[in-house]
């Protein structure tokens, strides 16, 4: 029989690791026209999860051991072939979310977005810039993307990718030509990404759409981003910070919080949960029954946030509920915002305990599955890279139960 790649012939039956391989697959890259493009988006996954170290195209060729020539067509594949990958990422995302329906019990689930720092050297590639990474401690040239994870249970798998291009790659005629940037392609902050791909999930997911998760905390323009998911009748969780503005909905005559609000138009979210939160406490237990349990206590408000109250989506037309964790413990409380007005708080919280979950497999998809090995400058060519990392961890999370082991790497040729 033939391999998935399509390129050397074998005389037995293939173990069910490359079968299953096989059919998920073509069910992500059958749609391309071309049965070469078709070939070699197979043998480009098989790369990504065979290849152990970076996945260069010639390393991955090596793995597969195939000729040094098949580096430069998974090369071509991936930089100049004109492939459209919009219904892979569909395709991928349809995958998850019934792998999450056939779960007993399905986990709590949510659309996540998180941000991807992809470390480069010059200045060609699409979209790259010089910023401050706090994780990393410095400035680096990077390339940042903002991505659209369905995270549920231990899962938290990347299906839309958004790629950020500054206002100075924006306005550059010539370096948009060179890496192929779209027409359409303008300047979003990565922050503006979360109310496109929260339409985004709300148009290729089935009712009712899963909430959103995201951090909005160092954002100042966190009202104008909310009523534009508003737009899209999405129910969302999003962190904001300490400060973020809010109108406590309704402030009480003469209490506290009324007189804070009536002076200022507006209060801290901090403030907000000081002087009108509702308390509820509970025992926390960390790290097993041998610890011992100290109070942890959930605090909500109902807020609105300023806006033009006349506009008919602004912001201020919309209900929300803030909400806290204080806990005994040293770490800051973390302060989120909510349109899921209806939910027991301790609900909302766990949709909100989604969030490390993309950005652990952010960590993974860069270490083992070549997030940043992308070695071209166009802007298709990363987002067909980016598509098949994508499909090629979902298919380790999904699908693969029988794969080699370590010592067994390398597929059946």
């Amino acid at each position: 029989m033939t391999t998935v790649s399509g390129l050397r012939t074998v005389h037995r039956s293939p173990r069910p690791y490359e079968a299953a391989l096989d059919r998920f697959a073509d069910d992500l890259f059958g749609h391309l026209p071309r049965a070469d493009q078709r070939r070699w988006a197979h043998a480009y996954l098989r790369g990504l999860l065979l290849c152990p170290g970076r996945k260069s195209p010639r390393r991955m060729a090596a793995a597969l051991r195939e000729p040094r020539t098949a580096a430069d067509s998974l090369r071509q594949f991936v930089n100049q072939s004109p492939w459209d990958w919009a219904p892979a990422r569909t395709r991928l995302a349809h995958r998850a979310l019934d792998h999450r329906a056939t779960a007993h019990p399905a986990p709590p689930a949510a659309w996540v977005v998180d941000l991807a720092v992809v470390p480069k050297s010059g200045r060609a590639s699409a979209g790259v810039h010089r910023r401050r990474v706090p994780h990393l401690g410095r400035t680096v040239t990077c390339q940042l993307a903002t991505g659209l994870f369905l995270a549920t249970g231990p899962l938290a798998l990347p299906v839309e990718w958004r790629l950020f291009v500054d206002r100075e790659w924006a306005a550059d005629e010539v370096r948009r030509a060179k890496a192929k940037v779209p027409d359409g392609i303008a300047h979003r902050t990565p922050e503006d990404h979360v109310p496109e791909l929260a339409a985004w999930a709300a148009a290729h997911s089935p009712a009712p759409v899963l909430p959103l998760v995201a951090s909005l905390k160092d954002v100042p323009h966190t009202a104008a981003l909310v009523a534009r998911m508003n737009q899209h009748d999405v129910r969302f969780v999003v962190e904001v910070g300490p400060g973020q503005p809010v109108l406590l909905d309704p402030p009480r005559p003469g209490s506290r919080a009324g007189r804070a609000a009536a002076w200022s138009g507006a209060i801290s979210a901090r403030d907000a949960l000081r002087l009108a939160g509702r308390r509820r406490i509970r025992q926390f237990r960390p790290g097993g029954d041998h610890r011992e349990p100290h109070p942890v206590a959930t605090l909500t408000a109902d807020v609105r946030l300023p806006g033009p109250p006349d506009a008919a989506t602004g912001p201020a037309r919309g209900a929300y509920r803030l909400l806290a964790r204080q806990s005994t413990a040293p770490s800051a409380p973390r302060y989120w915002l909510t349109n899921v007005t209806g939910a027991d708080p301790e609900d909302v919280l766990a949709l909100a305990g989604l969030l490390p979950r993309a950005q652990e497999s952010v960590r993974v998809l860069g270490e083992d599955f070549g997030l940043l090995d992308f070695e071209g400058r166009s802007f298709p060519g990363w987002h067909h890279h980016m598509t098949l990392v994508s499909a090629a961890y979902g298919f380790r999370l999904m699908e693969d139960r029988d794969r080699p082991h370590d010592g067994d790497r390398r597929p059946t040729a």
